[in-house]
Formats: C-alpha cells, sequence, structure tokens
C-alpha cells in the first residue's frame, strides 16, 4: 500500500509532504518529497528520470540542467534516506549509509520511507530512477 499524496511525514518544516515513488526497473519504493524549493521544483519536473551510480553510502548522479533552491536549505550531512540535492555538483543523491554530519552544501528534498530503506542498498550498481507522484 502506497501513502496518501499528502502526508504529514515530511523530513523539513512543518507543512505536509509529498508521497512519491522511485521506481529501478520493478522495485518501486516508497518516499516522501519536503516543502524546500528544490523540492517543489523537482515536483514541477515528475516524473523525473536520472541515472546514478551506486558508492558506499548513496546512488548519485548529475541533474541535466539544476535545481532551483534557497541558500537557508543549505545544511551540512546527511542522514540515511535522504533524497539530496547537492548544488556545489549539481548531484542528486539517495543515501543509504554512513551517515555525517560535516560535509557541507546539502539540500534535503525528501526522505525514503523507513520500511523500504533496506530495499535502496541492493538496488545493484547502476540504476535508473524515476521519481513520480504516488498513485
Amino acid at each position: 500500500m502506497i501513502a496518501n499524496k499528502e502526508t504529514s511525514t515530511a523530513a523539513h518544516g512543518s507543512e505536509p509532504g509529498t508521497a512519491v515513488t522511485l521506481t529501478v526497473g520493478s522495485t518501486v519504493i516508497r518516499a516522501t518529497l519536503n516543502n524546500t524549493a528544490a523540492a517543489k521544483h523537482l515536483k514541477d519536473r515528475l516524473p523525473f528520470k536520472i541515472s546514478l551510480s551506486r558508492s558506499e553510502v548513496d546512488y548519485c548522479g548529475t541533474v541535466a540542467g539544476s535545481f532551483k533552491y534557497a541558500s537557508e536549505d543549505l545544511h551540512n550531512g546527511w542522514r540515511n534516506g535522504n533524497i539530496d540535492y547537492v548544488p556545489s555538483g549539481n548531484w542528486f543523491a539517495i543515501f543509504f549509509g554512513g551517515e555525517n554530519d560535516s560535509a557541507p552544501g546539502f539540500i534535503t528534498m525528501g526522505q525514503i520511507d523507513k520500511a523500504d530503506l533496506p530495499i535502496v542498498s541492493r538496488l545493484g550498481g547502476a540504476i535508473e530512477v524515476t521519481v513520480a507522484l504516488a498513485k
């Protein structure tokens, strides 16, 4: 079962977030986008497709174009399950390990549902992800 499109589990701010799915082949992962400027720009681009490569802590790829963002949304580090944008490299990243509080320049756009987070680390080396509104 997929959550309602509007949910109160947003990773940023007190406004409700937007339920989305990340699809890799036949695997569907549930997530919630928050209300940062970057997340709102991502929502405007849905369905959003991107190729990502795996590292020890994340899947990361370069965004075609860029996401609009507010400088006040920049922060240090990431948490497991974060869906982040890194403006300095124009990277889209999905984190599944190695939580970090010191690396600068991250904008959290959303969060993978906790129940689906273990799926992320088993996706393979290079993946094509489609982010879409949850149905």
